[in-house]
């Protein structure tokens, strides 16, 4: 399969990191295969569109038993553990019934998205959207596949990962229309794209040919040739005061069991890596800062292994902790796949689920979760224990 299947053929990012980061480099660097068709659901098969505020609570499947902690150790319940009350809370944002929205961006202001979509092709395009509006401006048309957008700090243009040039490399586009910059051209796959908070550098994750590893790689924007090697993982991302990047990384080497770390970054280099969350059976990935950068939001699967390389994971939760390890609140409890957090300057956190039968754009506001205080793993306290957070 290629590298481009293995990364859009689910619509989301995360298979790409859990199917790719066990894969050989030669597998990787095949990029002309063509991209799968998206299928198209019937019309008689396709759940009403729900309205912008969900009412009602999902029922619980019969099967399951328990709800998951964040280190993947089922928490056993008589009858079953229903969601956490989501119902003033949860709000869809996009209702695509064709392809998937996916890889979401918010503007500094929080007033626009910017997102990937196969909503209209079978590649892959970034759109606009206000925040409560329903109308989208198409800012890529591409014959290749554009993803992973991220705004620059003035909120003037898009930072994103695009394969037209016949591998992964970084572009710059301006909102307002023109020609996109390419920033990056290089042998290696290259992928999510982050600005720093002056906007004068932006870091990204490129395939390196010679380790066959997720390299970490920080480029001047306005000398992009002038390269620094920052250490090893994926999806790197500026903390709002650029003195920090966090990543996710594979616990051992080819692993799928990932981890997520925070390094401190001053003067072009990355020191003190610590790992702020981790799982003995589960992914730990894509994390994301909150608008104080005080906590990290994430998503987090369980067995990564069993999960078909090809397809989106069957289920995934959203949490987010606080930089010391402390304050895991679970923000998700369902039987969906919710992935992909993107936190906006007003405290929402943007993310993309399944929950209504296609990849959509979802909304919350992370007041109020689930905790699980500091124990051994296997000995959560109660998980559906409230709390207020800030």
């Amino acid at each position: 399969m290629s590298f481009a299947r293995q990364i859009l053929t689910h619509t989301v990012v995360f298979t790409a990191v859990i199917g790719l980061a066990t894969g050989c480099a030669n597998q990787h660097r095949q990029t002309t295969t063509p991209l799968r068709t998206a299928e198209k659901t019937e019309k008689t098969s396709q759940p009403k569109q729900p309205p912008r505020f969900a009412s009602q609570q999902t029922p619980m499947p019969a099967r399951f038993a328990g709800a998951v902690s964040l280190y993947g150790e089922l928490v056993r319940r008589e009858g079953g553990l229903a969601p956490v009350s989501t119902s003033e809370n949860l709000r869809q944002v996009t209702a695509s019934r064709e392809g998937a929205d996916f890889d979401v961006a918010v503007d500094p202001k929080s007033e626009r998205l910017c997102f990937a979509s196969t909503r209209h092709s079978t590649t892959a395009n970034l759109y606009l959207r206000s925040v409560d509006g329903s109308t989208v401006t198409q800012l890529t048309n591409e014959a290749g596949n554009d993803v992973m957008p991220t705004f620059s700090p003035d909120g003037k243009y898009i930072a994103f990962a695009s394969d037209r040039s016949g591998t992964w490399n970084i572009f710059l586009q301006p909102i307002e229309g023109g020609k996109a910059i390419q920033i990056t051209d290089d042998p290696s796959q290259e992928l999510h794209p982050s600005f720093s908070p002056d906007a004068k550098q932006i870091v990204f994750s490129a395939l390196s040919n010679r380790s066959g590893q997720w390299e970490m790689v920080v480029v001047d924007v306005e000398n992009p040739s002038k390269r620094r090697f920052i250490g090893f993982g994926l999806f790197p991302k500026f903390s709002p005061d650029g003195k920090k990047i966090a990543f996710q990384r594979a616990r051992q080497r080819g692993s799928r069991t990932f981890s997520v770390w925070t390094v401190d970054y001053a003067d072009g280099e990355a020191t003190r890596p610590t790992e702020i969350a981790a799982a003995g059976n589960a992914a730990v990935i894509t994390p994301a800062w909150s608008p104080d950068g005080k906590r990290l939001a994430f998503a987090t699967v369980v067995d990564p292994s069993s999960h078909d390389v090809t397809a989106r994971p069957r289920e995934a939760e959203l949490w987010m902790i606080d930089l010391d390890g402390n304050n895991r609140v679970r923000l998700t409890q369902d039987m969906h796949a919710n992935l992909q957090p993107a936190w906006a300057s007003d405290g929402t956190l943007y993310f993309i689920s399944n929950r209504a039968g296609h990849e959509n754009i979802w909304a919350l506001k992370p007041s109020t979760g689930s905790i699980l205080a500091e124990q051994p793993i296997g000995l959560p306290e109660d998980p559906q224990a409230s709390v207020p957070t800030d």
